[in-house]
């Protein structure tokens, strides 16, 4: 479901906007939005892989086994290549 939301930002992040439009990184403020919001997710996510490997269960309680090393050279070599 998509909800349109009008959000007020201070003078500092309209700026950071405005530059990444007007650089040409990003057509609109949405697309600006969406990447930092990306960018939070993917850190949340790996986030919580430290959490639960460091519990050794999940949010559930569920026993939670990974190999850190293992994940991050693999998601580096995915990102990197």
């Amino acid at each position: 479901m998509n909800k349109r939301t009008n959000p007020v930002f201070t003078s500092y992040f309209q700026e950071f906007i405005d530059r990444m439009i007007s650089d040409g990184r990003f057509e609109t403020q949405e697309a600006v939005i969406q990447a930092g919001l990306k960018l939070l997710a993917d850190y949340e996510s790996e986030m919580d892989l430290y959490r639960f490997a460091n519990r050794g269960v999940d949010r559930k309680g569920n026993p939670f086994n990974v190999d850190l090393n293992r994940y991050f050279m693999e998601r580096d070599a995915k990102r990197y290549s």
